[in-house]
């Protein structure tokens, strides 16, 4: 079996005892007798192989690389060994006795190991009381690692502990420990090779147990500009102690005592110390370790105050037709409530509300109140409704107009004046016909023709618009005497209209031979039969619910249709 390890620190002393193996069978006896069950990696080995045979043949065979230094009597064998390099070591001895007509053999497994360094418990701190506490020790670069056993000794009585092997040359033992009452005691950690004492080596510690609770702080809830005290306290302490009060980093007051101790700090509280942090530090300083056991808690001031700030935000500009966010909020302590008001009407009562579509009666003044049991404050604005142009009008000579004609005469002094509403206000401009001339426009919306002619005739237009959009109306001036040719050439027009009409239903009616005799007159178309006189000579067949065809009996194929 190959291994190694890197090998320090002084040799195990071996104990002289010698341990012996006998066999005794039929009659005689064989004997395997060494100085140690154990030997360390490297060290020496005598074995003896002896018996009590009068004529014995004897022998002792190794594996393969073990070469001892022998000597060997009548009855014995003995081997040296100056330096162990063998993990597996067995000493094999076989005896034959002639004389009693019998053979024997026997082994003795000798265990090889390395345990250079003694093992190290791994926490060494102090333990509060009631608090449970877990120790470790740990041995390392051993070996055998299953042969390796680890116990705990507290005050000098073996605890249950817990081995285990995280590497086959790692041994951990860990014991989980509550103290009850405060002081010092010391513990031991103690490996060894399967009782082997000759090899057992330990660690032992002094446990200090104490008692501390922690501190204690105390901030009461305060109204802004009433002075509180804060306390800061330790009790039950089994020590000395150091007390600290802080707000954040800034030390506030610092005090020395055993068992129990308090200290004050008055504040005298603003709304801008509201959720402030105190912290209460203790310090326990102990008499068997250096470092000390550090405890704290925190606690934050709770200052009550009116609302001293509100803050109103939009999302964007009032437009008509688009949405609109109003939110509300401040800082007060309790959280303050939240009043929306418009005009003075109370329209909501959360800190935010949606307005989907802007209309116009959405503008107005708008106040937001914030307000706890301590007091109120308000702020306000006032919205202004942003929309395109709209109620375009024309006034003619301060007469309304909506749409339509007006008529003039040649010589008339015109004035046509436009108006429209929309914010930003709208910029108005005339556009008029492209033969008009001495036409006089300025950006009130107002349109002056000192004398009319024929030329000054058509079609006016008023176009307001501004960023949001345009809005039109328009107006046409004629002049007067020329309106009945209007009408003749409409009466003209109406009447081809008719005839056209007329014309085409009378040919059409010749063409197929049906004539269509809903609305008929009896007795003026000789060509429709009357009442039913002819009803056998044409009798009718129903075509559909609507229609009836008279039958000719004639060589003919002319029929008659009646709708």
């Amino acid at each position: 079996m190959g291994f190694a390890f890197s090998c320090s620190g002084g040799l195990v002393q071996l104990y002289i005892v010698l341990f012996r193996l006998t066999t005794n069978v039929n009659g005689f006896e064989v004997q395997i007798i060494t100085n140690s069950p154990v030997v360390k990696f490297g060290d020496s080995l005598e074995v003896i192989c002896n018996t009590t045979c009068p004529d014995p043949i004897m022998t002792v065979e190794y594996k393969p690389g073990i070469n001892p230094n022998r000597l060997q009597g009548s009855d014995w064998i003995r081997d040296r060994f100056q330096n162990v390099q063998k993990w597996d070591f067995t000493v094999p001895c076989s005896v034959s006795c002639p004389s009693l007509n019998d053979f024997q053999e026997d082994k003795m497994v000798v265990t090889v190991y390395i345990f250079p360094q003694p093992p190290t418990i791994l926490n060494k701190n102090a333990v509060e009381v009631n608090q449970e506490a877990t120790l470790m020790c740990q041995v390392e670069n051993v070996y055998p690692v299953d042969k390796m056993r680890v116990r705990w000794f507290l005050d000098g009585k073996e605890w249950n502990s817990v081995t285990k092997r995280p590497d086959p040359t790692t041994v951990w033992a860990t014991i989980a420990w509550t103290p009850q009452e405060p002081g010092w005691t010391e513990l031991t950690c103690m490996a060894d090779f399967e009782n082997y004492t000759s090899v057992m080596r330990n660690d032992s510690i002094n446990i200090e147990m104490y008692v501390f609770p922690g501190p204690e702080i105390q901030v009461p809830t305060s109204i802004e500009g009433i002075p509180v005290n804060i306390t800061c306290s330790v009790f039950n302490v089994s020590g000395a102690f150091q007390l600290r009060l802080k707000a954040g980093r800034d030390l506030l007051e610092n005090a020395s005592g055993v068992s129990e101790l308090t200290i004050y700090h008055t504040v005298y509280p603003l709304a801008k110390l509201n959720g402030e942090e105190y912290t209460c530090e203790a310090e326990l300083k102990l008499q068997l370790h250096s470092e000390s056991i550090n405890k704290e808690q925190s606690a934050t001031l709770n200052v009550q105050y009116s609302p001293d700030e509100v803050q109103i935000s939009q999302e964007q500009e009032w437009i008509e037709g688009k949405s609109q966010t109003l939110t509300c909020h401040g800082k007060g302590n309790p959280d303050p409530q939240v009043l929306w008001r418009r005009d003075g009407e109370i329209i909501s009562s959360i800190e935010t509300f949606h307005i989907p579509f802007v209309q116009l009666e959405n503008g107005g003044h708008y106040m937001c109140t914030l307000y706890n049991e301590f007091g109120s404050i308000n702020s306000s604005f006032r919205a202004e409704i942003l929309y395109k142009p709209q109620n375009t009008g024309i006034t003619v000579n301060n007469r309304t107009v909506d749409g339509g004609s007006v008529f003039i005469k040649n010589g008339d002094e015109v004035t046509m004046t436009c108006h429209s509403s929309g914010n930003p206000q709208a910029t108005l401009e005339w556009i008029v016909p492209s033969q008009g001339k001495k036409v006089e426009t300025n950006h009130s919306g107002v349109l002056h023709i000192s004398h009319t002619t024929s030329e000054h005739k058509g079609v006016y237009r008023c176009r307001a618009s501004n960023e949001l959009g345009t809005d039109e109306k328009v107006v046409e001036l004629m002049m007067e005497g020329e309106t009945w040719w209007m009408v003749i050439l409409f009466i003209l027009a109406a009447t081809a209209g008719i005839l056209a009409v007329i014309w085409y239903l009378v040919n059409r009616a010749r063409k197929t031979g049906e004539y269509k005799v809903l609305n008929a007159t009896p007795n003026k178309n000789q060509e429709i039969p009357q009442g039913n006189e002819n009803k056998e000579m044409f009798p009718l067949k129903k075509v559909n619910s609507n229609h009836f065809v008279i039958q000719n009996h004639s060589q003919t194929d002319s029929k008659i249709q009646v709708v």
